[in-house]
């Protein structure tokens, strides 16, 4: 249910953000005089400054600067909440007190916070390319290969953890290949909209994962009730 409630969302912002986008370029095209921004990742923050007014102006900025902040706090809890409860809590410092629980989530998020900052730094040297393509580009290494993890576990009963991993690496490597990574890494092989990348990606993944399954024992399947669709 989270998944398909994610994907309607996903498709009605989409649509939203393609209406808004060509409002944009209507109203250049309609105002000849209007100059746009020489790059199209400033052309919200243009208008609002150059067209709008003096109040509507506060309140758009207003409201990308509190979406900004609700996106990236929610974001820094999550990684803290799941490096500390999934990995140290599990595999480095269990039985501890939640006072020293609650202080590690907060140095985990103080160094998340870092390292992330340092790459938007970066990435902010390599914006020959829209905010848009470049986060799709970065999200299909991550959003293929969770998404090829997800299906395998649920959709299928004969895959098991190593073919999985395969399916997970499969997709990267697909990734890597047919889309690169901005500002280190240029395509390998060129040719398909960096759109498809994710989808395509998730498709190379659940076949690699599948087959590769065979190669090793099957799962108990004791252990797969509930857990899987079938």
């Amino acid at each position: 249910m989270a998944l398909i409630g994610f994907t309607i969302i996903d498709l009605v912002v989409a649509v939203i953000m393609l209406l808004v986008s060509w409002g944009f370029v209507a109203f250049y095209q309609i105002n000849t005089t209007a100059q746009p921004p020489s790059h199209p990742d400033q052309i919200l923050v243009s208008y609002a400054l150059n067209f709008s007014p003096v109040l509507i102006r506060g309140l758009v900025m207003a409201g990308v600067l509190a979406a900004l902040m609700g996106s990236y706090g929610t974001a820094l809890n999550t990684i803290s909440s799941v490096l500390v409860n999934d990995y140290y809590r599990r595999f480095v410092a269990a039985n501890r007190s939640e006072r020293h629980y609650v202080f590690t989530s907060r140095v985990f998020t103080l160094v998340t916070t870092v390292a992330l900052f340092l790459f938007a730094t970066w990435q902010f040297h390599h914006r020959e390319l829209t905010a848009i393509q470049r986060m799709g580009q970065l999200s299909a290494l991550v959003a293929g290969p969770v998404a090829c993890l997800f299906m395998l576990g649920v959709l299928s009963r004969r895959t098991n953890a190593p073919g999985a991993i395969v399916g997970g690496i499969a997709a990267i490597a697909f990734s890597l290949v047919f889309n690169g990574f901005p500002g280190l890494l240029e395509p390998t092989i060129k040719g398909i909209n960096w759109m498809w990348i994710s989808f395509l990606s998730t498709a190379s993944g659940l076949g690699a994962g599948y087959f590769a399954s065979f190669l090793f024992e099957s799962p108990d399947s004791d252990k797969l009730k509930g857990l899987t669709l079938r």
